[in-house]
């Protein structure tokens, strides 16, 4: 795996494992509320407000219907009318509903002692989290209040919230999820480009390409790696620059000492013969030359005067030393070319 791979797998890793008690936080209070949603729809003590608002409506609002009711409040609500001992039928939103209650039934005990009742339980053949509660006047029971939510419902409604909280959910991990690898692809990249970089300019280094650099302007570890690297690249060219004149100087030192031993040993047969010979010789007649051409000049100049004539005398004896040492200087080196040829 290359390093930009394993950088962007690394920083998803990690925005994943930030963002993943996000993820967890919400998904739970999704949940927790959907379950105290259904908490409360399931506890038929959750209905006794409604019962009792149902009975203050009955008593100030002459308008009063159980429909308008649950258009309101959905909540499905029977009024109860008592005749002799019987509970009869007067508003209801429940359709094919008996006339009256069962007396055998809890609920209906219940309320002919004055007591609320709530429970689970079967009405018309449907199942309802219900709660009755009597009506009374003058201390007599009038009558009685059913408020109820069919257990169908909860199902018609619960269902769909609980896979909408759940799709949600899904949708939330999936965006993060793209989120996460957007960010550790920017952040993959930008790291993974120095690296990368650096690692081009090391490789053409060490294929003898003194002529890199890197143009690294973070002020991080890696900006720092990069001036060090930048300075390293400039002390290996001093270096090469006095590696290269160290050897040009031993190569012609090493040539100088080949010719020489070679004219010793062959003399005239060496092939650095002339190489040697000549240019001592050349030198020697310049010397010559020059001393002449100094002599003839002084003359030219001093022969006005006396006393300039000395002082050309005093210059032509020190002159014609120089020829002279000149001249024994050329008979020296004859011999000694002579001498390395007999040799």
């Amino acid at each position: 795996m290359k390093i930009k791979a394993k950088i962007i797998l690394g920083v998803y890793l990690l925005t994943l494992f930030i963002s993943l008690p996000l993820i967890i936080s919400s998904s739970y209070l999704s949940i927790n509320g959907l379950r105290n949603t259904v908490g409360t729809l399931n506890s038929p003590e959750s209905l006794k407000g409604y019962a009792d608002q149902v009975k203050v409506e009955l008593k100030y609002n002459k308008d009063f219907t159980a429909k308008n009711f649950m258009d309101r409040f959905w909540r499905d609500v029977v009024v109860f009318k008592k005749d002799g001992n019987n509970f009869i039928v007067k508003d209801s939103t429940i359709t094919n509903i008996s006339e009256k209650l069962d007396s055998n039934t809890e609920f209906y005990k219940s309320i002919s002692n004055g007591k609320d009742f709530s429970a689970f339980t079967d009405l018309n053949g449907n199942k309802y989290v219900a709660y009755f509660s009597p009506i009374t006047e003058n201390n007599q029971i009038t009558g009685a209040v059913f408020v109820g939510i069919p257990l169908s419902f909860l199902d018609t409604i619960i269902n769909p919230i609980a896979k909408t909280e759940i799709i949600k959910n899904l949708i939330l991990f999936f965006v993060v999820q793209i989120i996460c690898l957007i960010i550790a692809f920017i952040i993959g990249h930008f790291i993974s480009k120095n690296i990368m970089n650096f690692v081009d300019k090391i490789t053409k280094l060490s294929n003898g390409d003194l002529n890199v650099e890197l143009n690294i302007k973070s002020k991080d570890e890696i900006g720092e790696l990069s001036i060090a690297f930048n300075k390293f690249v400039q002390f290996l060219k001093g270096f090469m620059i006095e590696v290269n004149s160290l050897s040009n100087f031993i190569d012609n030192t090493t040539q100088n000492i080949v010719a020489s031993m070679d004219n010793c040993i062959n003399g005239k047969n060496s092939k650095y013969y002339s190489k040697l010979q000549n240019p001592l010789q050349e030198g020697t007649i310049q010397l010559v030359e020059a001393a002449d051409n100094i002599l003839e000049n002084i003359k030219e100049q001093s022969a006005s005067t006396e006393e300039s004539f000395t002082a050309l005398t005093s210059i032509t004896d020190k002159s014609n030393n120089i020829l002279e040492l000149s001249e024994d200087t050329l008979i020296i080196s004859e011999d000694s070319l002579k001498s390395c040829d007999n040799s």
